[in-house]
């Protein structure tokens, strides 16, 4: 493991104790520390919060945005452990048929954690963008735009799945030949 990963799962282990501390009590699930993986590669995904039906969770991280943004990378840590954390309390929330992860929950576990509530980071991703594959964009469109929409999803609807388009409510139809 490298010095920054080192450092990262130690912050883990501080937050998690500070939350265990506060919330224990209140807890639906043993509130254990999650594991700790560094394997998300290129895009901008910086970290990922996976929580299981028994409590267990995961936190990854994408070791080449950390090590280019490392003076920034504690917020995007507490951010991950945010999420774990409102799961431990009050498992998936839902409004809705949507899942809410940046709802009023994970606000107040941000601010318990003293981190700012952003849902996005604006981290020098260039590094870790050469890495990975972009698809192509298809043309798509409805009664009131056109949209862009990548090969898996275009593969998607050649099969059958269909789209609705969210602000005319009308079918989106493939333009392209």
């Amino acid at each position: 493991m490298s010095g920054y990963e080192n450092i990262i799962v130690g912050r883990v282990c501080d937050l998690m104790e500070r939350f265990r501390n506060e919330y224990y009590d209140y807890c639906i699930f043993d509130p254990v520390d999650p594991e700790i993986k560094f394997n998300l590669k290129g895009g901008t995904i910086a970290g990922r919060c996976v929580y299981y039906p028994d409590g267990r969770g995961e936190l990854e991280f994408n070791p080449i945005i950390m090590e280019d943004n490392w003076d920034d990378f504690d917020q995007t840590v507490i951010h991950e452990v945010a999420h774990y954390c409102v799961f431990l309390l009050y498992g998936s929330l839902y409004k809705g048929k949507r899942r809410v992860v940046h709802g009023n929950e994970w606000k107040r576990m941000m601010k318990f954690f003293g981190g700012k509530i952003l849902r996005c980071h604006n981290y020098n991703t260039e590094r870790a963008s050469k890495r990975c594959r972009t698809q192509r964009k298809w043309e798509y469109k409805c009664d009131c735009s056109t949209h862009l929409i990548s090969t898996t999803l275009h593969n998607r609807m050649l099969r059958g799945q269909r789209r609705i388009c969210v602000d005319c409510k009308t079918p989106i139809k493939y333009v392209g030949n």
